[in-house]
């Protein structure tokens, strides 16, 4: 007994050697200490630390796009209106964050640095989706890091709209869907630089 496990713990070891032998040679992987990984994905911060953004998303990851206030919410202010997920003309770009790899403080100074009161954009709160949600309204999500937000992806929905026109009725129905499916959390100290608003999940 105690050679055959002998003998399965040296098969194990042995497994394990060359198997980090082997993961050496493929493209952008390193080592750091213990670990392996795959550097595809990956950013540094301003004193070379890796920061995790990975270019790929998980069906349960987080997402969640900055609301404002009166231009995104229904008339009663207690729901979005489809247009919180409408991209701007000439681009099919609607810009989220994805909160799994970073937090409400962040996405919410992210979304107080574009408002814009005088335009009926004054920080409200966060709406959030998960990716399988996105996905299921038929549209995309991709990972658009930015110099100053390496957390920045793009949901979009296959169309560019045009100014002064309506959306063709398969693509409203995308940015109704994707409405409907969020869920709104409201910011109850908006001029906070800090999340004042309930977990979000």
């Amino acid at each position: 007994m105690k050679a055959k496990n002998y003998l399965m713990d040296t098969v194990w070891e042995k497994s394990i050697y060359l198997g980090k032998r082997i993961i050496t040679h493929f493209e952008d992987f390193q080592l750091d200490g213990k670990k392996y990984w795959s550097q595809r994905g990956w950013k540094k911060d301003q004193n070379g630390n890796n920061i995790q953004a990975a270019g790929e998303f998980f069906e349960s990851e987080k997402i969640v796009r900055s609301i404002f206030s009166p231009i995104n919410l229904k008339k009663d202010g207690t729901g979005l209106n489809p247009n919180a997920f409408r991209s701007p003309a000439g681009i099919d770009e609607v810009s989220v964050n994805r909160l799994s790899y970073t937090n409400a403080d962040f996405c919410k100074r992210h979304g107080k640095s574009i408002e814009n009161p005088s335009a009926k954009r004054s920080f409200f709160g966060l709406a959030l989706l998960y990716v399988n949600q996105i996905l299921s309204t038929g549209s995309e999500i991709k990972y658009t890091p930015k110099p100053d937000n390496i957390y920045h992806a793009d949901i979009k929905i296959g169309f560019i709209p045009v100014t002064s026109q309506p959306l063709p009725p398969q693509f409203q129905k995308k940015v109704r869907e994707l409405a409907e499916k969020s869920k709104l959390f409201r910011d109850n100290n908006p001029s906070s630089n800090s999340w004042g608003g309930s977990l979000i999940e």
